[in-house]
């Protein structure tokens, strides 16, 4: 076998591999389960070979609350303490056997586990072994076929190509339009503090939500619901009713810059959001209220090591952390620290902990220190497109595919060449 059969075999092998790759990306595996406990005893959830695909986790976990592990080859992933539901999207790195692990807290009460899972996106393993036929038997071909000169000619302009700067244009969010909405729960949320900087003591379980509904100018106009569902609750030795209430209201948001005018008034800026989407281990404002601004680090480190286990370039998740002194009330210090997560594709806040949040003051709220998380939507935070997929897969390569493009015009014309001057012969 010659070099040249050796590199068409490839070439055709990757091609292969890159069609297997690009018609799987297209279908979504859902599943939707439904788990029972009692007595205390664990659940092992999706146990089995998980491709390395994305996976988009919705869990909502009825009668109290649990410990949510995921496990991938024996390595623990992401865990969920004292939780009753996140949703969260994975991107699994290799096959591997993998799982979810429910463990109750309470022996004694019984548990509803409502869990959805959607498998999507290319297998990378396919798509990255094709890829690399491809590369490896085009190489082959033109050593065999190209003289030197040619190809040094050609990878000089290649390498000149890419140098060449990409500019870059800023704009509001796309996915950012009429009758977009979002729906927040947050239970057992103990405080509110309102916008008179009066905090208000309970338990409740929170419905925050916000919706889309017209264009002024510049400035998107949000309807803002803020529903309190109270419990029973226990302050300074006194258990009491906490009082149900819910409020609305209208505000405005500068989409490019999240600048927030409640009035006619620039109240701060909204950590709802982050736009433009962040640089790994820059300083980014998260969030402002009136003449304060509270700033947030995305650290490169911390999502590798604590969130996902990927490298650096497979984040899904910005997780931007923060450490703020907040204000003083009622002869009490007030501060915050902790994380907010972010997806990566819209920048849209998926769980974290709504600090003096200006969008709140439309309802006449200013913050409750408690988690939040993403609950609804009709903007798209799980499944991309398959060449949504590709996209975002093929920058680690884009040195490579740009060479291969035209070395692979200069094959086809060497060869067309190469037929006329046989006919003419």
């Amino acid at each position: 076998m010659n070099i040249r059969t050796l590199a068409i075999i490839l070439i055709a092998c990757g091609i292969g591999l890159l069609t297997a790759a690009i018609v799987r990306g297209y279908f979504t595996n859902k599943l939707t389960c439904v788990y029972g406990t009692a007595g205390g005893a664990t659940i092992r959830a999706l146990e089995g070979i998980w491709a390395p695909r994305e996976v988009y986790l919705n869990v909502i976990i009825e009668g109290g609350e649990m410990n949510v592990s995921l496990y991938c080859n024996g390595v623990l992933l992401k865990k969920w303490s004292n939780t009753r539901g996140f949703i969260y999207r994975v991107k699994i790195e290799k096959r591997a056997y993998s799982y979810l692990v429910f463990t109750p807290l309470n022996p004694k009460k019984e548990y509803t586990i409502n869990l959805k899972a959607e498998f999507y996106g290319i297998e990378k393993d396919l798509f990255i072994h094709g890829l690399i036929a491809i590369i490896v038997g085009c190489s082959l071909y033109i050593l065999n076929v190209i003289k030197r000169r040619v190809l040094a000619a050609l990878l000089i302009a290649i390498i000149l190509g890419t140098l060449l700067p990409v500019p870059r244009i800023a704009c509001k969010p796309l996915w950012f339009k009429k009758g977009t909405y979002a729906v927040y729960w947050s239970p057992g949320v103990p405080s509110i503090l309102l916008e008179n900087n009066t905090a208000i003591h309970g338990n409740w379980t929170v419905y925050f939500s916000w919706k889309y509904i017209n264009i002024s100018g510049s400035r998107a106009l949000l309807f803002v619901n803020f529903t309190a569902v109270g419990y029973r609750a226990r302050f300074y030795g006194k258990e009491f009713m906490s009082p149900s209430f819910m409020k609305t209201g209208y505000i405005e948001v500068v989409l490019e810059t999240r600048e927030v005018y409640y009035k006619g008034k620039k109240v701060g800026i909204t950590g709802l959001f982050i736009w433009p989407l962040p640089q790994v281990g820059k300083k980014i404002t998260l969030v402002g209220i009136y003449d304060k601004v509270f700033e947030g680090v995305v650290s490169k480190e911390s999502i590798e090591a604590s969130l996902l286990h990927f490298k650096p370039q497979d984040q899904w998740v910005y997780i931007v952390y923060f450490n703020a002194t907040l204000w003083t009330v009622e002869g009490r210090r007030y501060s915050a620290k902790g994380v907010n997560f972010y997806d990566t594709d819209t920048g849209l806040l998926i769980w974290g902990i709504p600090m003096p949040e200006p969008v709140f003051l439309a309802v006449g709220i200013k913050a409750f220190l408690w988690p939040m998380w993403l609950v609804d939507t009709n903007v798209d935070i799980g499944p991309p497109v398959v060449w949504r997929s590709i996209s975002l897969f093929l920058p680690r390569f884009i040195g490579i595919v740009v060479a291969v493009i035209p070395l692979i015009i200069a094959i086809i014309v060497i060869l067309w060449r190469r037929m006329r001057l046989k006919k003419s012969a």
